[in-house]
């Protein structure tokens, strides 16, 4: 079912005061929407305009004044608030799956490789009206949706070009891990936290989809640290990021 703009508005806002507004409603378990606003992460009229947001994409509950993270996100975003790779990749998983302004302008980015704003922006429009005829993403949405894009680390803005930043950020990973494996012998071995640093992935993530890779292995440490086994070291490198960051 198509999510319009009418049903969901998006406000002027960046990833980062997701993060602080998420981040308290962590640590404190709850909180009003007045202590919100007071606090300076969140403004508007009525619940909060970033409240109002976060709720109709399923992130948070607002019942009897007291808003709440949503039971089904509730572990994956608290782990990761103070981890802002991860929090990134929980955020855009979430966009992508309950926003389709966002995941319309993903997936053009992605098929495109590189486009002109204002041409990205009449696309988006073209191919929500080929699923509802009355919907649109107006100036504002719009602005908000390339800051979210870009904040996440899925394209990078030039002047008035965007370009789709998955290669980047595969290359970032590559070097990052490369840097961080030991060698024993004629062994490479990488820490579980070593490649979450990496890649920004949480330890179930990590461990639940390596444990069926071909060319990487889990294996015991004499210091009881998690120890992944690359035993082939540039398909291993590379299984690890297709795995991971799904490229």
């Amino acid at each position: 079912m198509l999510t319009t703009q009418r049903s969901i508005p998006i406000p002027p806002v960046k990833i980062e005061r997701i993060l602080a507004y998420l981040k308290h409603i962590c640590e404190k378990g709850e909180a009003t929407p007045d202590e919100l606003k007071k606090l300076g992460l969140d403004f508007g009229r009525g619940v909060g305009d970033i409240t109002r947001f976060l709720r109709n994409i399923r992130v948070i509950t607002v019942s009897q004044g007291k808003v709440k993270i949503c039971e089904e996100d509730s572990e994956k975003i608290c782990k990761s608030i103070n981890n802002m790779s991860a929090f990134r990749k929980v955020m855009h998983q979430i966009l992508y799956e309950r926003l389709v302004q966002y995941k319309i302008a993903c997936d053009i980015i992605r098929e495109l490789g590189k486009v002109n704003i204002d041409e990205l922006y009449q696309e988006l429009n073209n191919r929500i009206s080929e699923i509802s005829p009355s919907s649109w993403v107006n100036k504002v949405a719009f602005r908000t949706i390339i800051t979210f894009l870009t904040d996440l680390g899925i394209a990078k803005k030039s002047g008035n070009t965007i370009e789709y930043y998955a290669k980047a950020k595969v290359e970032e990973a590559t070097t990052c891990i490369r840097s961080k494996i030991s060698k024993v012998g004629t062994r490479h071995y990488l820490t579980i936290n070593d490649i979450a640093a990496c890649t920004g992935s949480d330890e179930k993530t990590i461990v639940t989809k390596l444990s069926e890779a071909k060319y990487v292995r889990f294996v015991k440490s004499p210091s009881a640290i998690a120890l992944v086994e690359v035993k082939d070291l540039e398909k291993g490198i590379k299984e690890i990021l297709s795995l991971l960051l799904n490229e």
